[in-house]
């Protein structure tokens, strides 16, 4: 598998994901005084209940967690996956200048797949300092 190939295969799978989640955008909301949030999804589908009194279901969360989920939402993994797809579709473009790992389309491909270095297809060739 090519480098390219292997970023495809990412994509679709970042991309299945998001899909298959409760639309974006996702914002919290919460009772002013109280440790309870909710999580909800554009249709106003509940996608987390954080509740302070340990029922089932409860989860401790940070305040800055919660932000963090709420940003990193389907609506922008699926504009991410269409994103790095158009970087994809005009690697050729790019000017290949030599540089210590060679050509910078080579390099800007190796930086794409350097966040998927944990999956059983990554090859070691590609890696990169980060």
């Amino acid at each position: 598998m090519d480098i390219i190939a292997f970023l495809e295969a990412r994509i679709a799978e970042d991309e299945a994901i998001a899909l298959a989640a409760s639309p974006a955008p996702w914002e919290w909301f919460g009772e002013p005084g109280t440790d309870t949030a909710a999580l909800y999804a554009a249709n106003e589908r509940t996608v987390l209940d954080a509740r302070a009194d340990h029922a089932p279901g409860y989860l401790e969360c940070k305040s800055e967690d919660r932000v963090y989920i709420a940003r990193f939402n389907p609506g922008r993994i699926l504009a991410e996956c269409a994103a790095k797809r158009q970087m994809l579709a005009n690697v050729p473009l790019v000017t290949d200048i030599n540089s210590e790992v060679g050509g910078t389309s080579e390099y800007v491909l190796m930086c794409m797949a350097a966040p998927y270095r944990d999956h059983r297809d990554y090859q070691e060739g590609w890696a990169i300092e980060l």
